[in-house]
């Protein structure tokens, strides 16, 4: 039983105090954009600059489609190394950089759009908040589609990667 109770507390521990970032990396090097224009550069220029995006919507008419590229990097907050205390109020913090590239019905770029939101929350909220969104595998149905129309290869953990991310 005591195992038991040790290896949770040491579950927690690793938790609560590990930083990670995770989705597309690249988002936050400036030279990735240089070759990217609106009005000239195609959804093939894109993807090669960053690859399989994490998430594909259209327009009602679908004359207009729209890639999403996210960074998430968490970190723990600082009730998070309060003893005892750190398990019902800590949490972590949240950098996201979000990244939209908006094309017309010809996959031409017509708008670039860069987003980025700081958040913290408590630990129990985010685990509440994941359990409500449920499944979100119709945003990899939208980039398996989006990336066959292409002929590019779709890589189905990068798009799942997304399910979380608000």
């Amino acid at each position: 039983m005591k195992t038991a109770q040790a290896f949770t507390i040491l579950v927690f521990a690793t938790v609560l105090c590990s930083c990670v970032t995770y989705g597309n990396k690249s988002l936050d090097d400036p030279k990735k954009y240089l070759n990217i224009r609106e009005g000239k550069s195609t959804k093939n220029d894109v993807y090669d600059v960053f690859g399989q995006p994490q998430d594909v919507d259209y327009s009602d008419d679908r004359a207009q489609s729209m890639w999403t590229y996210f960074k998430v990097e968490t970190s723990p907050n600082a009730w998070s190394y309060v003893p005892y205390l750190g398990i019902l109020a800590g949490g972590s913090n949240e950098d996201v950089t979000k990244v939209y590239f908006v094309f017309d019905v010809n996959q031409r770029l017509i708008r670039m759009q860069n987003n980025k939101s700081s958040d913290s929350q408590n630990t129990w909220v985010a685990m509440g908040r994941m359990a409500s969104q449920g499944n979100r595998d119709d945003r990899a149905q939208h980039v398996a589609a989006e990336m066959a129309k292409l002929g590019k290869p779709f890589d189905k953990k990068l798009a799942h990667d997304v399910k979380f991310v608000r």
